[in-house]
């Protein structure tokens, strides 16, 4: 089969991002072909162990004729973007209609049997009346979703698109009604599939016996995740003696924010930066915890019932979600 697989944004350090690249290497190992169309910006490369040249198209951003960054499924994205509410007319029209040249491109130059998009969304939307004859399947990562309400112009556009995609692969139960009440697609079509690891990568050993308890968490540096409200009630704790290891990428105001916060507790913290899979498996696998922090209200790190932070021990959550990086 002849697999053509579409994201929006950088295929790398977001969730779908990760998600894209083990869909395709599994779909390699199963004997099917591949090929790629992403947004990209800047000095991105695609690494060429997962497809060659010639079966990948890519919209670059911050150049050309899209002299704006590449918008991001999230409004704070692990790399400079730009947030889908604060875009114009004239760049929303440019942005689709460079993301249809090149799709369209892509099925004179790989003619594919199936679609696979990522996200409930714009792209998603043009995939949809560009291969209206092909079979095509949409995964969702939540924050679609969230963009349906935060742009709700464009919301209403998609919308009237996604009940004529053939297969949704929902994350849960919850996602599967909320795509339901927002979309009207047939319940038939969602399918809840929930979210993967690597099992060849990722995987438990036993955990050192003395010293510091070993934390680990695996996300974007920001707000929405819930990291400033995890390093702030971490100055509350003394013993036992601990260490952070926070792994991930971040951008602007809001990564100052986290590594503010991290160097306040010294030794206590070990900032990472982004790692490979490879790197923050092995990682994970001398950890005692994972912490995956998140707050259901509040506007500031110490607020009132602001924060709820959730620890989980590593052998228990599936080596935590690294595709979210």
């Amino acid at each position: 089969m002849r697999i053509l697989h579409i994201l929006s944004q950088t295929p790398d350090f977001t969730g779908s991002g990760k998600t894209v690249q083990a869909i395709i290497r599994q779909s390699c190992a199963k004997g099917h072909q591949n090929f790629l169309v992403a947004g990209i910006q800047d000095d991105f490369k695609l690494n060429p162990s997962l497809l060659p040249p010639e079966h990948t198209e890519f919209v670059r951003f911050n150049h050309g004729h899209l002299d704006f960054r590449l918008p991001g499924m999230s409004d704070v994205m692990p790399y400079p973007s730009t947030v889908f509410s604060s875009m114009n007319n004239d760049q929303i029209c440019r942005y689709e209609t460079a993301f249809r040249q090149v799709l369209q491109k892509a099925r004179e130059k790989f003619r594919p049997d199936l679609i696979h998009t990522h996200h409930l969304w714009i792209v998603s939307k043009t995939a949809r009346q560009i291969f209206q004859d092909l079979p095509m399947v949409t995964s969702c990562h939540g924050t679609c979703l969230r963009q349906y309400f935060l742009c709700p112009g464009l919301g209403l556009d998609v919308r009237n698109t996604m009940a004529k995609i053939d297969a949704v692969l929902c994350l849960s139960r919850h996602q599967k009604q909320q795509i339901q009440d927002i979309h009207k697609i047939d319940p038939e079509k969602l399918h809840v599939v929930g979210a993967g690891f690597e099992k060849k990568t990722f995987y438990c050993e036993p955990k050192p016996e003395k010293g510091p308890v070993q934390i680990v968490y695996a996300g974007k540096l920001s707000r929405a995740k819930g990291v400033p409200w995890l390093l702030t009630a971490l100055k509350k704790v003394t013993a036992p003696d601990y260490c952070l290891h926070l792994a991930g990428a971040g951008s602007g105001e809001e990564k100052q924010e986290c590594l503010a916060l991290a160097a306040d507790l010294d030794s206590w913290v070990k900032v990472h930066g982004p790692l490979s899979h490879e790197s923050l498996a092995r990682l994970v696998r001398k950890a005692h915890l994972f912490v995956l922090p998140s707050f259901f209200e509040g506007p500031s790190p110490g607020a009132h019932g602001s924060a709820v932070i959730g620890l989980q021990d590593i052998d228990d959550c599936a080596a935590g979600d690294p595709g979210n990086i």
